[in-house]
């Protein structure tokens, strides 16, 4: 077990492990902005999906109302 203090340190080791996943990923997070971050984590996302490996998010519709777009592949 490793303690995440915050994003400098989270974001690195959730993409790495959206990366590393063979059988399936599920991702559930609050806010999912359409950012440069949001987008890494939609472009790791997509990229397993096109490995044919099972993806499944799970965000707070209310939590990014205005944060994330459909042009972004987030919403």
């Amino acid at each position: 077990m490793r303690l995440l203090r915050d994003a400098a340190e989270n974001y690195p080791a959730w993409l790495s492990a959206i990366g590393s996943a063979r059988r399936s990923v599920h991702f559930e997070n609050y806010i999912v902005h359409d950012d440069n971050v949001g987008q890494r984590f939609a472009d790791a996302l997509r990229a397993k999906a096109r490995e044919r490996v099972p993806v499944r998010v799970v965000y707070d519709w209310f939590g990014c109302l205005g944060k994330a777009s459909p042009a972004s592949g987030v919403t």
